[in-house]
């Protein structure tokens, strides 16, 4: 029994480090830094030390607390190998979406299992008299600390520990503080802009009301594109024949904060957050166009109710579009979904109504493999993944180009965000480095029959720019509360706080441009937080449930009045108000419109047109007011609403 016990004794501690020193050295030659090992040989060693002194005199609390940081350790470890960085909180907060890495599940799983079961083993104490165990405790943790003064604390696996721990913190803070920010004092007017800046002629080819397309590539750097290896030549060509953006970066990270951030021109707290402020699809709604998105996750509940969210005319989800030929998958494949999206807008095209319909792919997902097209002989599904997009995409341009579609519909090209720089990416671009694993540049083109080929300098600027830059290119604009803006209109410095210039992802705030990655001084950081938690308090549907697709906006059959119709709970002896003009006279006509309530909540107005007496676009701002009048700094909403 002593012969066995002795043997458990050097087996079980063996096969407990010896997993560590292995995930250890996995993700020092991940991320190519010998400093990584050092600092995590000497935590193990910190580990063992603290572990033996609790577990020779509190044996149930060193056996929790060495497993909670061997845990810790090894979890740390093996997100580094795969993900190039400890873990964060915007990978914790994108638990939800852990279908989408499908690709490498069961490598994770061959790693985890064998963890938890080694981890789950008794660990003995080695016996040692009570102040040997705090001398070795003392010399392992002061070689602990002086590595980290040495060589960073970033890379620490425990002090990564902390730091999400402090993320954590900072966010539950932040949204205390939009709480704070909200309700009365949660003015829109400091965000408010008259309309989108003119900084491009639209072509006279193009008609007044032009169709458009907007295709999100899943997780595309440029990088990608401009790989010498030519891995997506249709997308390199079209950029050649387009009005491509260059020197131009995602705006945050990952795919929910990404879309939304795009369509509102506005950053989002939580991924699934909804905005009650103006969108480019309302704007374009408003201006007679009809909306649709085409879900390609229709069996992804979290999504489809995130995209449902967002109010477009029409939200395209069919279940029965995830194509049987590919077993293993949950999603419409990229082939499939450029396919319906073309007999789609072909469709809309016959029917005459101006369309806006945009479609995300989730191909080129971290983790994924291509289900169709390979690049070379197929070994790599990082480059397979690519070829494909580039493959479908150009099959789709092809179609279009044969079409009718092509004289009066421009397709956008772009992506949710860029391609997250883990080991698989960095394994296979070995010679591209980033300064940040989720900020990079990335791709953005239109395309129309008769565009002029050229290259607009986005100086480094980022796609919270998209919605203005659409809106300005097809000569459109409408009172917003956009935080980007036209890159067509030169970047002179002259905003205080230019959003277009930082990445944010939900807790960490980063520069783009001419230093992407650059670190943000920290007083200039806390200014940039402070007014987005102003947005988000502006942005965010209230405790009162009060969204923009809540206004309703109608026409009498002889189109003689407006009425306009909300919900919204206010406080008694206030009232809801709109403030209607015409966009022809400015604000010549702009008249006061006092809501009646039913019993339900729903203020009701109506408006006779008599009273303005013009066609096209009418600005509708929503105020709470006393019975006499709407106080000015209490406005909660703007509308655009387009009278053919």
């Amino acid at each position: 029994m002593s012969t066995k016990n002795n043997r458990a004794k050097v087996l079980i501690p063996t096969l407990k480090y010896a997993f560590s020193v292995m995930t250890t050295v996995m993700a020092a030659c991940a991320v190519s830094d010998w400093r990584l090992f050092a600092v995590g040989i000497l935590e193990l060693g910190l580990i063992w030390a603290l572990s033996n002194a609790l577990l020779n005199v509190l044996p149930a609390v060193g056996h929790a607390v060495h497993f909670l940081l061997l845990l810790a350790f090894n979890a740390q470890m093996l997100v580094m190998r795969f993900g190039n960085s400890f873990i964060t909180l915007l990978m914790v907060t994108n638990l939800v979406s852990v279908q989408d890495l499908s690709g490498d599940f069961s490598t994770y799983l061959l790693l985890l299992v064998p963890m938890l079961v080694i981890l789950l083993l008794p660990m003995p104490a080695l016996p040692m008299k009570k102040h040997r165990n705090w001398k070795v405790l003392g010399v392992a943790g002061g070689a602990w600390l002086c590595a980290l003064l040495i060589l960073g604390a970033g890379w620490s696996p425990l002090a990564g520990v902390d730091r999400l721990v402090k993320e954590g913190a900072d966010f539950s803070r932040m949204r205390a503080g939009i709480q704070d920010r909200g309700g009365a004092d949660a003015d829109v007017a400091q965000f408010y802009r008259p309309g989108v800046d003119d900084g491009r002629a639209k072509p006279e080819a193009l008609p007044a009301r032009p169709n458009i397309v907007l295709i999100f590539i899943e997780g595309l750097s440029q990088s990608v594109v401009e790989d010498e290896r030519s891995i997506m030549p249709n997308i390199a060509a079209l950029e050649r024949r387009t009005l491509f953006f260059e020197n131009y970066y995602n705006h945050t990270f990952a795919t929910y904060r990404g879309l939304i951030g795009q369509l509102y021109s506005g950053h989002q707290f939580s991924d699934r957050d909804s905005n009650q402020l103006i969108s480019l699809h309302s704007v374009l709604h408003d201006m007679g166009y009809r909306t649709a998105f085409f879900n390609t996750e229709p069996n992804n509940a979290d999504f489809t109710r995130y995209l449902e969210g967002m109010g477009f005319d029409r939200f395209i989800s069919e279940t029965d579009w995830v194509t049987q030929a590919y077993t293993t998958l949950d999603y419409i494949t990229d082939r499939d979904a450029l396919d319906r999206l073309f007999d789609m807008i072909v469709e809309q095209h016959g029917a005459g109504q101006p369309f806006f319909t945009a479609v995300y792919t989730l191909g080129t997902h971290v983790s994924f493999d291509s289900p169709d097209e390979v690049f070379g002989d197929g070994s790599n599904p990082e480059l397979n993944k690519f070829r494909n997009i580039d493959v479908q995409i150009g099959r789709f341009m092809e179609r279009f180009g044969q079409s009718d579609l092509k004289d009066d519909t421009i397709v956008v090209i772009t992506t949710d965000h860029a391609t997250y720089a883990d080991a698989a990416f960095t394994d296979t671009f070995p010679d591209y480095r980033r300064h940040h694993t989720e900020m990079d540049r990335i791709p953005l083109m239109m395309y129309w029959n008769g565009v002029e080929p050229e290259v607009v300098d986005a100086q480094g600027r980022n796609s919270l720019d998209l919605a203005p830059t659409l809106l300005d290119y097809i000569d459109l604009s409408a009172p917003n509360a956009f935080l980007g803006r036209t890159l067509f209109m030169p970047d002179e410095g002259g905003e205080e706080l230019p959003f277009d210039r930082f990445f944010f992802d939900g807790s960490s705030v980063s520069k783009t441009g001419k230093v992407p990655g650059k670190k943000v001084p920290s007083s200039e950081r806390k200014a940039v937080l402070n007014r987005i938690l102003q947005y988000f308090a502006v942005s965010m549907p209230s405790d009162q449930g009060f969204r923009t697709r809540d206004i309703d906006i109608a026409l009498s059959e002889d189109g003689s009045q407006m009425y306009i119709t909300s919900r919204c709970d206010v406080q008694e002896g206030q009232y809801l108000w709109f403030r209607v003009w015409g966009r022809p006279h400015w604000q010549n006509d702009v008249r006061d419109y006092r809501g009646e309530p039913d019993a339900e909540g729903l203020w009701q107005c109506r408006v006779p047109l008599e009273d303005h007496g013009e066609k096209g676009i009418y600005y509708i701002h929503a105020y709470i007011g006393d019975a006499q009048s709407a106080h000015e700094d209490m406005r909660i909403i703007m509308k655009n609403y387009y009278i053919q």
